[in-house]
């Protein structure tokens, strides 16, 4: 092996390959790595390039998004027909509140929607001494005081729209502060910004909560992600509603065994201010204690003593309705809800109830 070297030429010798043939152009490199389109030595792009890749991934997000958030609303929201109840509860309460004669509105749960038979109601209130009598139903599935709450603020003390009686029915703790809150439909339906300072303050203190609850204002597909899931198995999974409905009943009776081995300490913070906006807007409420299915005990459950003094030291009307004659176990579908043989036995005693309201309590909503 021989070597020479010269200013421009290395006659080295590497793996067979003579350096001294290749130049060396040091001007050539330097002017690549100072133009503005230069590749890194990685292969990296450039800035610009990298920029350019940017936009098109926070457009691209942009669309995906606006197409999701606009397919949730104008076409799931529609096929949920509580999502489609809960869009129409501002023209109701108008349409109620105009109506002629007694207006009632009924508040609630699924209990009230799948317990009360509403023609057999205005039939059996109208008439005699009533006269005539328009009732429509404000119901929230698994809702309860928080919701109910924002529901009649939203809906009828807001725009100052006011029915002759409120009839809120509720079972078990429903009344009490602490129990679970559905975020997404809160926010979403029957909740405005102008809500938010007293949601946190009263129904809200967790701060993961509270930015749940932000962000499904806003957010629509967000806020109903667990509603969308759960048609969506319902559509894909057989018979996904009866293991739904059977669940939701195992989780009632767990729920109901593990509150008896715990000291009962309850707030009413929520239904405080429930009955304190009811007096300023001079709003009348009926609360009435629904009655669940325990055929075991001679009462489906006890009374919370300090929510029934709440509600009649404000002057407010309590009808208990935890037995009532010819609801056997047959009449029921589950722990909580009647069935068709249930629901006329109820609604007819619930109209009776109603009617002493309005004869006793309040003679000049029965002169209207």
């Amino acid at each position: 092996m021989s070597s020479s070297t010269s200013s421009s030429r290395s006659g080295f010798t590497f793996e067979g390959t003579a350096l001294a043939d290749v130049e060396f152009a040091p001007n050539d490199f330097a002017a690549n790595v100072s133009s503005p389109h230069a590749v890194g030595l990685a292969g990296a792009p450039s800035a610009p390039s990298l920029r350019r890749n940017l936009v098109k991934v926070v457009i691209l997000l942009a669309v995906l998004f606006l197409g999701l958030e606009g397919l949730t609303r104008y076409k799931l929201f529609r096929m949920s027909k509580d999502f489609v109840r809960f869009s129409s509860y501002a023209k109701d309460a108008r349409i109620l509140t105009e109506s002629d004669g007694i207006r009632i509105a009924l508040i609630g749960n699924s209990a009230t929607q799948r317990g009360v038979d509403m023609g057999q109601l205005k039939s059996d209130l109208s008439g005699g001494k009533t006269g005539t009598v328009s009732a429509d139903m404000f119901v929230a599935d698994a809702s309860r005081i928080n919701t109910w709450h924002f529901m009649m603020n939203r809906y009828f003390w807001r725009p100052r729209l006011q029915p002759d009686l409120f009839v809120v029915t509720y079972y078990e703790n429903e009344l009490e502060d602490g129990n679970g809150i559905e975020i997404g439909r809160m926010a979403q339906f029957f909740t405005t910004p102008s809500d938010w300072p007293e949601v946190f303050r009263t129904d809200i203190s967790e701060n993961s909560q509270r930015a749940d609850f932000v962000i499904s204002s806003f957010w629509a597909t967000f806020a109903a992600r667990d509603r969308l899931k759960e048609r969506v198995l319902k559509v894909a999974v057989p018979d996904y509603a009866d293991y739904l409905e059977e669940s939701n009943g195992i989780n009632y009776r767990h729920a109901v065994l593990e509150a008896k081995g715990k000291p009962k300490v309850s707030t009413h913070r929520a239904l405080a201010r429930m009955l304190k906006l009811a007096r300023e807007h001079g709003s009348k409420l009926c609360f009435v204690a629904f009655p669940t299915r325990e055929p075991a005990k001679p009462l489906p459950y006890d009374l919370n003593g300090e929510a029934v003094r709440m509600i009649r030291d404000a002057g407010m009307y309590f009808v208990d309705l935890r037995k009532v004659p010819g609801l056997s176990p047959d009449k029921y579908a589950d722990e909580i809800h009647l069935n068709d043989l249930g629901r006329p036995i109820y609604t007819r005693r619930l109209a009776q109830e109603i009617a002493t309201f309005l004869q006793r309590h309040d003679g000049q909503m029965a002169k209207r």
